[in-house]
């Protein structure tokens, strides 16, 4: 699964959404979900300029006008990785509704920045806002197939990634279930699994991996 620069994923959004114009009456909830300021500021800012504070006070309002939340998409996207209070469900339920309505270099440009966004979570620890299971879930909301992430994430051996795999086992994510209880029962997430051992340098990273084995290995038994 090749991903591009989470950089560079984020400059093709802008690129592929540019054509579509600035909704000219955006239907916003203004003076209670926005502020009179803010709806003016919304009017006429770049969404390039456009800022995890903003964002933050005004993500829900785009739900309601597709074409406003269309025109903010790369931002609104950019922000997922960084956690900057923007809702996953809102902005990938949106992007699935819509999907055949967007262009072929808008769809191509979602699914890279989806799987950089992916890419780049794996070479960091769980925490947060930051993890494989938001990702996925993300992806397989829009309706992206999950299964060459997890191919993906079998071929990277860092800790980082094992222990994201950790995390994840319990509960496991909610919108692509089945495909990722499929996945766990191949040979790559128990070896994954495996070779965290030496790395659960504490008691709580062994308990987690603790938790994360005993429930794979009632998954393989069909238990769980």
């Amino acid at each position: 699964m090749p991903s591009p620069d989470l950089d560079a994923a984020a400059e093709e959004l802008f690129a592929a959404f540019a054509h579509r114009p600035r909704p000219s009456a955006p239907r916003l909830c203004a003076g209670h979900c926005t502020g009179e300021d803010d709806h003016e500021l919304l009017n006429r800012i770049d969404p390039r300029d456009l800022d995890g504070e903003l964002l933050d006070r005004y993500w829900w309002n785009t739900s309601f006008d597709w074409e406003l939340m269309t025109y903010f998409m790369p931002s609104l996207l950019r922000a997922l990785p960084a956690d900057d209070g923007i809702g996953d469900f809102i902005v990938a339920i949106g992007l699935h509704a819509r999907w055949p309505e967007l262009t072929g270099r808008e769809r191509a440009a979602v699914e890279a920045f989806v799987r950089a966004w992916f890419a780049d979570t794996l070479r960091h620890l769980p925490s947060d806002g930051r993890t494989a299971g938001r990702v996925l879930d993300a992806a397989a909301t829009i309706g992206l197939d999950v299964e060459p992430y997890l191919e993906h994430w079998a071929t990277v051996g860092t800790r980082e990634a094992r222990w994201q795999l950790v995390d994840l086992v319990v509960p496991g994510p909610d919108a692509c279930a089945e495909p990722f209880g499929r996945w766990l029962l191949t040979p790559a997430p128990r070896a994954m699994l495996a070779a965290c051992a030496p790395d659960a340098r504490t008691e709580r990273d062994r308990d987690r991996l603790e938790t994360a084995l005993g429930v794979l290995a009632l998954r393989e038994q069909g238990r769980w």
